[in-house]
């Protein structure tokens, strides 16, 4: 597990490897949350299998990585936290699809749009293919990991493949998202120069 705690974007400084561990049943670990952090760090949990994962940013053909948001409040450096593994899952959406004000339950079960990024990890252009049964226009729009809009097309018809170019992104995770005014449809995306 690291996390960007000076929120340089990459998780190579010196304490940003927060626990590790291996084996199939729980993990647990302390972490202290150093004294000069406050507001959003990204989190990131590498999980390899048969080896530990040789950095934050490994590329393996079996496991898995995962970022996410960690909100530090409070008074940091005083309380170490403990961090475990827990059998029980919750309920998380993990942002496939939203429904908007103007859609409905229903209609995200009866969605007709289907939304593929790749290649992924891309470097400088991306090609973003749409699919669906019925032709509408829709917005494509990429966003960073803090939520900020860095590229946007609008007037997309659910019928054609749409290649962005990425080549002035900096390496990360992005979130490709695709609004047909009902339902949004997000994946996730990564730049690697």
């Amino acid at each position: 597990i690291y996390c960007d705690w000076n929120q340089d974007f990459d998780f190579f400084d010196a304490g940003e490897l927060i626990a590790y561990g291996a084996g199939s049943g729980p993990i647990t670990g302390n972490y202290t949350i150093p004294a000069n952090v406050s507001g959003s760090c990204r989190l990131r949990v590498v999980m390899k299998y048969g080896s530990y994962p040789t950095g934050p940013c490994e590329v393996f053909p079996h496991g898995e990585t995962e970022d996410y948001c960690l909100n530090v409040v409070g008074e940091p450096g005083i309380n170490s936290e403990e961090v475990s593994f827990r059998e029980e899952r919750d309920e998380i959406n993990l942002g496939e699809d939203f429904i908007t004000d103007a859609g409905s339950i229903e209609d995200a079960l009866n969605a007709d749009l289907d939304l593929t990024v790749f290649p992924n990890p891309a470097s400088s252009v991306v090609s973003v293919g749409l699919d669906s049964q019925i032709e509408k226009q829709v917005s494509v729009m990429i966003y960073d990991t803090n939520g900020k809009l860095v590229l946007e097309r609008n007037n997309v018809s659910t019928t054609q493949i749409v290649e962005l170019n990425i080549s002035n992104l900096i390496s990360g995770i992005y979130f490709v998202k695709v609004n047909d005014g009902k339902i949004i449809k997000t994946k996730r995306l990564m730049v690697n120069h």
